[in-house]
């Protein structure tokens, strides 16, 4: 038989609540990337440069560099689960 699995530790606990707070931000990114990529056009920088702001402020909030009302939260204490 197999033991029981452990308890995650503080670093995967950690992880997962940054997985949380980045989904919504990371999913604006990428269908802009997505769209801009899409057909015939190259993709062009600074295209996405607003998604990718948004992605990265997130980020740093998340683990606690960079200004924000907290970690993991975004603008007026809300969480960066929604595209902007």
């Amino acid at each position: 038989p197999l033991p029981p699995p452990a308890r995650p530790g503080p670093a995967r606990t950690r992880l997962r609540k940054l997985n949380r707070s980045l989904s919504g931000a990371a999913a604006a990114y990428g269908r802009c990337v997505a769209a801009a990529a899409g057909g015939t056009a190259e993709l062009r920088r600074d295209v996405c440069l607003e998604e990718f702001r948004a992605l990265r402020d997130c980020f740093a909030r998340a683990v606690g560099f960079g200004p924000g009302p907290g970690p993991g939260l975004g603008p007026g204490g809300r969480r960066c689960l929604s595209p902007a």
